[in-house]
């Protein structure tokens, strides 16, 4: 749940370029590209998502400069109620 809070942040807040798996073992711990796809999708819509699955690694793979490539967004700031909450999540 922490990972996923803080990787929901950073895409909130525009500081992820790619997303990918780790892909060791298909089995035990299968990749879930969808799943991460559609949560991307509802976050930050359709085409960051397509942006940071599949054409931002394509321009890597290609050599060419990244198409989606935002200015990343600074950290909200938090009084005490909102370090509070956050513990609490």
């Amino acid at each position: 749940p922490e990972a996923r809070q803080c990787a929901v942040e950073w895409i909130e807040r525009e500081m992820v370029h790619f997303v990918a798996s780790d892909a060791h073992n298909t089995t035990r711990r299968p990749p879930r590209m969808r799943e991460a796809s559609a949560v991307i999708r509802e976050i930050a819509g359709d085409a960051v998502a397509d942006a940071l699955t599949r054409r931002n690694p394509a321009a890597v793979v290609e050599n060419h400069g990244l198409e989606y490539d935002p200015e990343p967004k600074p950290a909200p700031k938090r009084g005490v109620l909102g370090r509070l909450k956050k513990l609490w999540n």
